[in-house]
C-alpha cells in the first residue's frame, strides 16, 4: 500500500512589505513614499537652472574652459567654442 507524500500547509505570503510604524509616522517622507520621486524631479531642474545661470554669468571661467579645450581638441569658430564649453560644464 503507497503512502501519500506530505504536503506542506500553504501560508499566505504578502504581495507587499507590511505597513510599519514607521513608514506609517512617515507617510509619503519614507523611503518608498512619493517625496522621493518628487524631490528627484526637482533636483534635476534645479541642476539645470544652475548650470544655465552659471553659465552664462561665469563667462571667464567659459573662456578660460574653452582655451584650455583647444589645447586639447582643434581650433574652432565662436560658437563651436561655447558648444565645447557648455559641454563640458554640463
Amino acid at each position: 500500500m503507497a503512502v501519500a507524500p506530505q504536503v506542506a500547509p500553504i501560508v499566505n505570503k504578502p504581495h507587499a512589505p507590511s505597513r510599519t510604524l514607521l513608514r506609517r509616522m512617515l507617510g509619503p517622507l519614507h523611503i518608498t513614499g512619493i517625496f522621493w520621486y518628487r524631490a528627484l524631479w526637482f533636483c534635476t531642474i534645479a541642476i539645470h537652472v544652475s548650470t544655465w545661470i552659471a553659465w552664462l554669468c561665469l563667462w571667464n571661467i567659459r573662456d578660460a574652459v574653452a582655451s584650455n579645450l583647444e589645447a586639447v581638441l582643434d581650433p574652432c569658430g565662436w560658437f563651436e567654442r561655447q558648444r565645447r564649453s557648455w559641454r563640458t560644464s554640463y
